[in-house]
């Protein structure tokens, strides 16, 4: 079946994740919680410790997206600036612009709505966990799946 099929390759990829962050100090691959759990791993996620250095950190951010960013609600505005109000951590963005290099897609942590310029005068109620969690998480999608 194909479903079948397409879950068991995002366990596979989620198993080379596994694998490959295991011995990594600071950071931690989101797994099952435990055994009981069986997850489909449609995406994967790491959590990456402020104080780890990735390889091109100092020049994160020093490159401003191309093109329409945005999109919600199909709401689309040009980047001015490579710095927003609520953005990764600079390790994360270095992560994701190797991972990018080597054909692997990945991408932070979604934004809170709140901070989403769309909804910027809209009601929330925010009480400091997404913003907690934005700036140290990654996902990352399909390893070369279909990418480019």
């Amino acid at each position: 079946m194909i479903l079948d099929e397409h879950i068991k390759h995002h366990q596979h990829i989620a198993e080379l994740y596994r694998e490959a962050f295991k011995q990594v100090d600071g950071i931690e691959f989101h797994d099952n919680p435990d055994a009981k759990m069986s997850s489909n791993f449609w995406l994967n996620t790491i959590t990456i410790a402020p104080d780890v250095k990735v390889k091109g950190q100092e020049n994160a951010y020093k490159t401003i997206v191309k093109g329409a960013v945005g999109g919600a609600a199909g709401v689309v505005h040009q980047a001015l600036t490579a710095h927003t109000d609520c953005e990764p951590n600079d390790n994360v963005e270095a992560m994701r612009v190797c991972l990018d290099a080597n054909n692997i897609e990945s991408r932070p942590l979604w934004k809170p709505m709140h901070k989403q310029p769309v909804y910027k005068d809209a009601p929330a109620y925010i009480n400091g966990v997404s913003e907690s969690l934005f700036p140290s998480r990654a996902l990352f999608a399909k390893w070369s799946y279909g990418y480019r």
